[in-house]
């Protein structure tokens, strides 16, 4: 029996099984990947479609349509503002630390984002000056991301 041919079919034969095995490998990482941000996406659709974020949003883009100054908002508009300041926060920390891709949240509420930091800005600083710098700093920072891809779109 030749046992240099053996030697080189079973080299051959393990290579086979290595290079099989890294590409399951690499085909189940992905299917994670793919897995975990779509559970992360419905988790971020969750904080922001349920109807008390909606409604919320609704009471902040009214303050923003009438151009209310702060001083004037009720105790229900600063609740609402507060909320959806809350929601769009907890969504910009999954899309900064990577947890959902920026652009699954961007199709989506694009536009949303930018009317909603406009409205609630003016509670933003009042918060930033008296509380921390850091209030609402991934709003912020999600808000941002949404104004440059509508600037690269057009």
């Amino acid at each position: 029996m030749n046992w240099e041919a053996v030697s080189a079919i079973a080299t051959a034969a393990s290579g086979l099984f290595v290079l099989v095995s890294v590409v399951m490998l690499a085909w189940q990482i992905r299917e994670l990947r793919t897995a975990t941000y779509a559970q992360s996406y419905m988790r971020a659709l969750e904080l922001l479609s349920d109807e008390e974020t909606r409604n919320a949003r609704a009471i902040v883009y009214g303050i923003l349509d009438q151009r209310k100054p702060l001083e004037s908002w009720s105790r229900a508009e600063i609740v609402a503002a507060e909320r959806v300041c809350g929601r769009y926060n907890d969504v910009g920390m999954m899309v900064r630390y990577k947890m959902v891709p920026r652009n699954f949240i961007m199709d989506s509420y694009e536009e949303s984002l930018g009317r909603s930091w406009d409205g609630v800005t003016p509670l933003v600083e009042h918060y930033r000056k008296t509380r921390s710098n850091q209030v609402y700093n991934a709003f912020e920072f999600l808000a941002k991301q949404s104004r440059y891809r509508q600037e690269d779109d057009d």
